[in-house]
């Protein structure tokens, strides 16, 4: 089990926590209530209306209307060396009204470099996608080395 810090922020407020990851799920604890999930779009636990916004459907809810941000590890090959690099995912879900220093919706990715920083700002779907993305902007004969991409 992997653990990645995290920071967690609805109009409920703004809290540290700790992600733990199998490879397939990721667990997290926030405000005393278990949640899990295959992606952030998907994370369900115990329901408490009054510490958080659900997005219901036919058998149960999931979080909605929050950001979340978490750096990990990630192997980037330059010239045939693979070093281990920073990324910083900012996700967004649902509605951002209310939330202090909302993102508009939009998703931010950050990848620091020893050879520079490449940020990419834009409504993702998938974490997949905004890898695939970033990978574009590096230089040639650069990539990223994750089971994602």
């Amino acid at each position: 089990m992997t653990i990645y810090k995290a920071i967690y922020t609805d109009k409920f407020g703004e809290e540290n926590v700790d992600i733990s990851s199998d490879g397939s799920n990721m667990y997290l604890t926030l405000r005393g209530v278990a949640f899990e999930g295959t992606d952030f779009e998907g994370l369900s636990g115990e329901i408490d209306e009054i510490k958080f916004q659900y997005e219901y459907y036919e058998g149960g809810a999931d979080l909605t209307n929050f950001r979340i941000t978490v750096t990990f590890p990630i192997n980037i090959e330059n010239q045939q060396k693979i070093t281990t690099e920073q990324i910083t995912f900012t996700y967004t879900t649902g509605d951002q009204t209310g939330i202090k220093g909302r993102a508009l919706n939009t998703d931010t990715v950050i990848l620091d470099t020893y050879f520079g920083q490449f940020t990419l700002t834009k409504k993702v779907q998938h974490c997949e996608e905004s890898l695939l993305d970033i990978q574009v902007k590096l230089p040639k004969g650069t990539d990223i080395k994750a089971c994602l991409s």
